[in-house]
C-alpha cells in the first residue's frame, strides 16, 4: 500500500537528469527509495544534511568549471534529496556518522557553517535521524579508508547494497559478504563514536564559537 501511495513520485530524480552522471543518478534513486540509510563521512557534512549555502559552496569548490545556472540546479537536486527524510509518513531512516574533521572544515564563509551546525543539531534531533560524531581521540577506527554509503532495504526485498564513490564514478557492492562486512564496520563505529547527545551538544558549542 505504501508503494502503491508513492507511485506518483518514483522517478522525481529525472527531473535532475542534466545535473548528474548516470552513476550518481543510480545512486539517487536507490537511495530515494531504501528504508535506511547507514552514511558514513570523513571530510564534509553528509549530503543530505547539507543546508543551501554549505551545499553551493562545496560544488563550487568541486566543480570550478561550472556556471551559476548548473550550481542553482545542483544545489536543488541536494534540497530534493533531503524531502524524503522530511516527509510525515515513512520517512527514510538516516543514520549518519562524521569524523570530527567534518565540523571544523570550513566550506564558504563562517555564517554559512554556522548556519550548517545549527542545522545538523536540529536534525539530529529528529525522531528519523541519528548524527554521531568520531573525535579525534578516539583514533583509529574500520572505516580509515574513506567514506561508503549502505543503502538497506525491507528483508523482502534482498537488495542491501553498499555504495563507494570516487571523482570518476561509483562502485557497488551487493554480494551479502560485502554488504556484511560494512554493517559490521558500521556497528563497530557506532559503538566508538560520540553519542547522539553528546554529539549534538559538541555541535552546538561549536557553532556558538563560530
Amino acid at each position: 500500500m505504501r508503494l502503491a501511495d508513492e507511485a506518483n513520485q518514483r522517478g522525481w530524480w529525472d527531473f535532475y537528469s542534466d545535473t548528474m552522471p548516470d552513476w550518481f543518478e543510480q545512486f539517487v534513486g536507490l537511495e530515494s527509495d531504501a528504508t535506511e540509510l547507514w552514511n558514513y563521512n570523513p571530510s564534509v557534512v553528509d549530503g543530505l544534511l547539507q543546508t543551501p549555502d554549505y551545499a553551493e559552496a562545496l560544488i563550487e569548490a568541486s566543480l570550478p568549471q561550472s556556471t551559476d545556472a548548473d550550481l542553482r540546479r545542483s544545489v536543488e537536486l541536494r534540497t530534493a534529496r533531503q524531502s524524503r527524510l522530511n516527509r510525515d509518513t515513512h520517512p527514510t531512516q538516516l543514520h549518519v556518522v562524521l569524523d570530527e574533521a567534518v565540523l571544523h572544515r570550513v566550506i564558504g564563509s563562517a555564517d554559512a557553517m554556522r548556519d550548517q551546525l545549527e542545522r545538523l543539531a536540529e536534525m539530529g534531533s529528529r525522531p528519523n535521524i541519528t548524527i554521531q560524531l568520531m573525535p579525534f581521540m578516539a583514533g583509529a577506527h574500520p572505516a580509515m579508508k574513506g567514506p561508503f554509503s549502505l543503502l538497506r532495504f525491507p528483508e523482502t526485498l534482498d537488495m542491501d547494497a553498499v555504495y563507494l564513490e570516487n571523482e570518476r564514478g561509483a562502485i557497488w557492492l551487493e554480494r551479502p559478504a560485502d554488504v556484511e562486512h560494512y554493517t559490521t564496520v558500521f556497528r563497530a563505529m557506532r559503538k566508538q563514536a560520540l553519542s547522539p547527545e553528546e554529539t549534538r551538544d559538541r555541535v552546538v558549542n561549536l557553532a556558538k564559537s563560530l
